[in-house]
């Protein structure tokens, strides 16, 4: 029977399912070959010639595929539809052919669908094709390009810049994006300015608001009142006047049409704002959807949709919501491919006629983010067949006895919902914040006319303030990415998830928002110093372009990356011989202005401001694993880079003297929360003394007496009626506690004061409801060390050595053994056990076999990766394990 190729195993049971059992399926298990994990890979003398080898954990694969072969030498490669899937047919054909001499370049063996349907399926075997050499052509531009700028960039900051990890030809213009957008917030200065609004009632006493909009004659602007005391005096003629009528209202119906059917950026984009989800998640559960066929392919950047799936959406409207809400002409979305071969459809449903209820329903058994997806993907297909939503605008001048003064006032009225019905698109926070510029909208807007008389009712002065442009999620920095021409549908979500990896950007606590760390700050700041050219928006737009012309023939990859070398290669051959010193001075010159300030002036200095040195500068100070920070080069004065949970902050704020040292106790902000110091001179031997400030402490309680409070911790409350042992109250890393020989107990979260307040009498009530009052020491571990039982923050558990065990919940304290106790700690000891596997042969840092809650595991720099079932962790060894963190890294 013939063989058919996919990608994955969840992609070739559904395949099967629809062709039956006169057809064997099986799984590449992703891209069968790759790049030799060596500089050498690439020969840019012998015309970019590339080394290739089989990875260990495909070789099985591939051998049963061979083995499948063997009995019927009919090869059909379906794999996906883009460069990607292209280059894996190609390399299988290239390692196939050797074998099987049916098998040759040429030959008519490829297939490919946009959706796994039965129809679509069976539609593709009908019409097979070459091998679009073309696209492989681009895919191999795109991999030898992106070999040759991490496999000389990333060494050189490896010598020259030790905090960094390494660089990428799309990755570091990303980076860029997020740090030059930090450098924005950090230099916005905030302007204030005052808004004057009045409520108004006509002459049926129904009340609407308005605006000011003109004041002695001139229209307002934004910062027409630039201090509280114009305003006020502005408010205090509104009063004075005694009439006011309309002068005129302008009523205009308008229609807001649906947006588009999704493409990868703009469902990464939704996703992330309406279900919270990363965008390496949103593709993870895209894919499921695809290879389960209830989607088609999720990598595209097309709009279109098929005219069977137009006419089908058309129909479920119909059905599901009446005649009424379809559109009454066909709605067509067009995107202009630059590749015919590349012109994919959107992503949409496979079947229109259901939503993710409906599937079930049919026993699709989807998981609730699977089914959230779906949904999303369902409602936003559906509506871009729907009629326009249609809205009346509404603006109403008002005018008084004094004509030099007029107000504004705006009313929005739904006359019928249309597309709204099923989907609302929607908006980035830099489209919402505009919106609070405009004038009052009125939903009820009561009926008026001109000439009509109105009575004043309550003014209001509102004071407001300019606010810094926000920062990225990671729906708007795909959106960025994609507006400067940045990545491809197959590379936004890895690009963004790899800068988290690599501790180039971090997600903001508590929000969805992103921001650069120190580490990333200065890693744009060299790149930029030394690599200009290529970290320009433009030129990575300019060379996806030039990929594009290689995958639609028009453009030869050997001149491509022969252009590109010519030019990239001697850069780096300058920058390895500078000297490290001369390089870190000269990123120190690009970074000080952003982080170093002289006071209260806009002056960035390099000189060290402690005025007891003698003329010491401010030197960048980098290295491995740590973020980077200035010292002086004479004194002890240092200077990090500052930022907390709500991003960098390059200043601190004074709270007041300390009582007993007369010294200034400062409110700073730390990498782990912000936190009261009390201050000594840079010229100081002693440590300055910190307090951190618990997350149930609001802003709004950061002062001088909750900062005297923290610093009077750990406190005595008194000692035990029973033992004599004093009980110390304090705050520690789980929170405030109570301490009485050599036990703990949690105060409630809930209550931030009472570590403050708490007295002997509730202190000994607490202390006798703790575990510790009980067992405690429950015997010694046959290896030596005694095995306690205590209670912690999520509830009992064990202690022996360096071993932490929760209790299991079957387990009641009362009941526990010391046989028990053993088997629990050894138990969290194995998973706990790591084994060093070696230095990551590609990109440094050692590789480690870990025993997890969910099974072995191999970990590199925060990367972790699941060993496959089949494989035996003692089989594991630093070859698998890196090709795994690899495979794990591209996603």
């Amino acid at each position: 029977m013939p063989v058919v190729v996919v990608e994955s195993p969840a992609k070739a049971r559904t395949i099967e399912k629809y062709l039956g059992k006169d057809f064997k399926v099986l799984a590449s298990y992703g891209h069968v070959r790759d790049f030799k994990p060596k500089y050498e890979a690439v020969d840019p003398k012998n015309n970019f010639k590339v080394i290739w080898q089989v990875p260990t954990n495909a070789r099985k694969h591939i051998n049963a595929i061979i083995s499948a072969l063997e009995s019927d030498p009919n090869l059909i490669l379906a794999t996906d539809p883009d460069r990607e899937g292209e280059a894996i047919s190609w390399h299988l054909e290239e390692i196939l052919k050797a074998k099987f001499r049916n098998i040759t370049a040429g030959h008519k063996n490829r297939i490919s669908f946009t959706s796994i349907t039965k129809e679509s399926v069976q539609s593709a075997l009908k019409e097979p094709r070459q091998i679009d050499m073309d696209l492989v052509d681009a895919y191999l531009a795109r991999r030898t390009m992106d070999f040759l700028v991490g496999f000389n960039l990333s060494p050189i900051l490896w010598k020259k810049l030790p905090c960094g990890a390494s660089a990428g030809r799309v990755q570091s213009v990303c980076l860029r994006l997020v740090s030059d957008l930090e450098q924005k917030i950090e230099q916005f200065e905030s302007r204030n300015y005052w808004t004057i609004s009045a409520a108004f009632k006509n002459s049926k006493k129904q009340e609407f608001k308005a605006n000011l909009v003109v004041f002695d004659g001139k229209r307002l602007g934004k910062f027409g009142f630039d201090s509280a005391e114009a305003a006020s005096n502005a408010e205090r003629l509104l009063k004075e006047l005694k009439h006011y009528e309309i002068r005129s209202i302008i009523s205009k119906d308008s229609t807001l049409n649906p947006p588009p059917p999704f493409t990868t950026a703009t469902l990464q984009q939704e996703a992330n704002r309406k279900l919270r989800l990363k965008s390496t998640e949103t593709m993870r559960v895209a894919q499921k959807l695809y290879e389960a066929g209830h989607i088609t392919y999720m990598r595209t950047d097309a709009i279109n949709m098929a005219p069977g799936a137009v006419k089908e959406c058309r129909n479920a409207i119909t059905t599901l919501f009446g005649t009424n809400y379809l559109s009454p002409k066909q709605r067509v979305y067009k995107n202009k491919a630059k590749n015919s071969q590349e012109a994919h459809e959107c992503i949409r449903p496979t079947r229109l006629s259901q939503n993710a209820q409906g599937l079930n329903i049919q026993g699709a058994s989807l998981t609730q983010l699977e089914a959230n997806l779906y949904d999303l993907i369902w409602k936003r297909t559906i509506a871009t067949q729907m009629a326009s939503n249609l809205v009346k605008n509404t603006k109403v001048m008002i005018k008084s006895e004094n004509p030099g003064l007029e107000l504004s006032a705006s009313g929005k009225v739904q006359l019928f919902d249309g597309f709204k019905k099923v989907y609302n698109e929607s908006r980035g926070e830099a489209a919402k914040a505009s919106d609070k510029d405009e004038s009052f909208d009125n939903p009820d807007l009561p009926a008026l006319s001109e000439g009509e008389a109105i009575d004043l009712g309550k003014t209001n002065v509102s004071e407001n303030s300019t606010q810094p442009p926000v920062r990225f999620s990671e729906a708007s920095l795909v959106k960025t990415m994609v507006d400067h021409g940045i990545g491809r549908p197959s590379t936004y979500s890895s690009t963004i998830a790899t800068l988290i990896d690599r501790g180039y950007v971090i997600p903001v606590p508590k929000s969805n928002k992103l921001q650069p760390t120190p580490s990333g700050r200065v890693v744009v700041a060299f790149l930029q110093t030394y690599f200009p050219k290529y970290m320009e928006y433009g030129f990575t737009a300019e060379m996806e372009d030039l990929l594009d012309e290689v995958s639609g023939g028009r453009a030869n990859k050997d001149r491509f990356l022969s252009n590109f070398w010519t030019d990239f290669a001697p850069k780096v051959d300058n920058v390895n011989n500078l000297d490290i010193k001369e390089v870190i001075e000269n990123v120190a010159e690009v970074v000080a202005p952003q982080i170093l300030v002289n006071g209260s002036s806009s002056k960035h200095i390099l000189t060290c401001p402690n005025p007891h040195c003698d003329n010491g500068k401010l030197e960048l100070r980098v290295f491995k694993n740590t973020d980077p920070y200035f010292s002086c080069s004479k004194c002890k004065y240092n200077q990090p880079f500052l930022y907390g949970k709500g991003g960098f902050i390059p200043h601190s704020e004074v709270m007041g003297k300390d009582p007993e040292t007369g010294k200034n106790i400062i409110l700073k902000s730390g990498r782990f929360g912000k936190f009261f110091e009390i201050h000594e001179e840079p010229s100081s031997k002693s440590k300055p003394k910190r307090a951190s400030i618990p997350e149930t402490f609001k802003e709004g309680d950061y002062n001088l007496d909750l900062a005297l409070k923290l610093f009077s911790l750990p406190r005595l409350v008194g000692s035990h009626p029973e033992t004599g042992t004093e009980i110390i109250a304090g705050i520690g890393p789980l929170g405030p506690y109570l301490k009485h020989d050599g036990k703990y107990k949690n105060l409630e979260k809930e209550s931030p004061n009472e570590v403050f307040e708490i007295g002997i009498n509730r202190a000994v009530s607490l202390l006798n409801e703790t575990i510790g009052s009980g067992p405690g020491n429950l015997g010694v571990h046959p290896e030596g060390g005694s095995i306690s039982l205590l209670n912690g923050k999520y509830g009992p558990y064990l202690k022996w050595n360096n071993i932490n065990a929760s209790l299991p919940k079957s387990v009641k304290p009362d009941s526990l053994t010391l046989e028990d106790a053993v088997n629990i700690v050894n138990s969290k000891a194995n998973r706990s056990k790591v084994i060093n596997l070696g230095e990551h042969p590609q990109k440094k840092g050692p590789i480690q076999l870990r025993n997890g809650k969910y099974g072995p595991y191999v970990s590199w720099n925060k990367i972790n990766a699941t060993i496959p079932k089949d494989i035996s962790p003692k089989n594991v060894n630093l070859e698998l394990a890196a090709q795994l963190i690899n495979k794990k890294i591209k996603g």
